[in-house]
């Protein structure tokens, strides 16, 4: 039998659709690829493996059929380590590992130590250090796939180049290909990744995938590449029927002012008093998300929801008259 071909996602924010009982926020790019990562591990020639972030879960579990590693020791934007959300009551430790998880860990850690000074370096003044790039060569995967232009995109991209791995990129908007990156590659974006290291991802890159046929012009116009356009994958069967009866108007979103800008929902609610409308808003940012639920608290005609479960979610999209994106 022919071994199985190797499949590596990077998705840090993706655990909740594997772990329900995990509440913190995820987007639209993890639904896309918890759909893909799903259905690729359940035909017979893939294993398929995910590197998430630390919640204090085993470093090592399967779920759903993907093969999910945790990446401890890498601080994760807004989410809280797991001495924070797992701590033991009495001394504020992790639970115990078991005898066999932390020979195993051990081991990895002394087989990594081998390795990790030929795979240090640089992408132009982005230092790459050991824990961005060891925990892939504990995955041993053939193939990596990073959704979106981020620092992750250009680490993995390093790392492939050194290892002699295979580099997927995955777009996750039309912002991914934007020719400014080659043209400007001294500026940074709104997350302050440099606009270098977005080329550098793009043009390292092994092979494209694209959502659709704009976002593969893009691709050969301002880089000289071709792609694979694969569109979002969907579940067709509905779970819940459509009931717009109620009549409100459905925003969902992260509490981020510089993309999702859910200020621009509540000021929409304060001059349609007349309609009612419920913001599902998980945090992403402490100082911004505690601002907008004060203000959404004093507008009778807003509900504001800070969680909902993913299998959940549909209902609310249902019995939308009018959903605002």
């Amino acid at each position: 039998m022919a071994r199985k071909l190797r499949i590596c996602f990077t998705a840090p924010f993706i655990y909740p659709l594997f772990n329900p009982e995990n509440e913190t926020s995820f987007g639209g790019w993890e639904v896309r690829m918890a759909l893909i990562a799903k259905e690729l591990a359940r035909r017979e020639k893939f294993d398929v493996t995910m590197v998430v972030a630390d919640h204090g879960q085993p470093h090592i579990e399967k779920r759903a059929g993907v093969v999910l590693y945790s990446w401890e020791g890498r601080a994760i934007w807004n989410i809280p380590s797991p001495d924070e959300r797992f701590g033991d009551q009495k001394n504020g430790s992790k639970p115990a590992e078991p005898f066999s998880a932390r020979l195993r860990r051990r081991f990895n850690q002394l087989r990594l130590s081998l390795i990790r000074s030929s795979l240090t370096g640089q992408v132009g003044d982005y230092g790459i250090t050991p824990d961005m790039i060891s925990i892939y060569s504990e995955v041993d995967a053939d193939i990596y796939i990073v959704p979106g232009n981020s620092e992750f995109s250009t680490e993995v991209a390093f790392y492939c180049q050194q290892r002699g791995k295979r580099y997927v990129f995955l777009a996750g908007s039309d912002m991914d290909y934007s020719p400014e990156y080659k043209l400007h590659p001294e500026k940074q974006d709104i997350y302050g990744v440099s606009y270098f290291l977005k080329t550098y991802a793009i043009e390292s890159a092994d092979a494209h995938i694209v959502q659709n046929e704009q976002q593969a012009s893009l691709l050969k116009n301002g880089y000289d590449r071709t792609c694979t356009v694969i569109k979002n994958p969907i579940d067709l069967h509905r779970k819940f029927p459509r009931d717009a009866a109620k009549g409100i108007l459905l925003w969902v979103g992260k509490s981020d002012e510089v993309v999702k800008r859910p200020s621009l929902i509540l000021e929409l609610a304060r001059q349609l008093p007349q309609f009612k409308l419920v913001m599902i808003m998980p945090c992403v940012n402490d100082e911004i998300h505690s601002k907008l639920l004060e203000e959404a608290n004093e507008l009778s005609n807003v509900t504001l929801l800070e969680y909902v479960p993913f299998k959940q979610i549909e209902s609310y999209f249902a019995s939308a008259y009018l959903h605002l994106n």
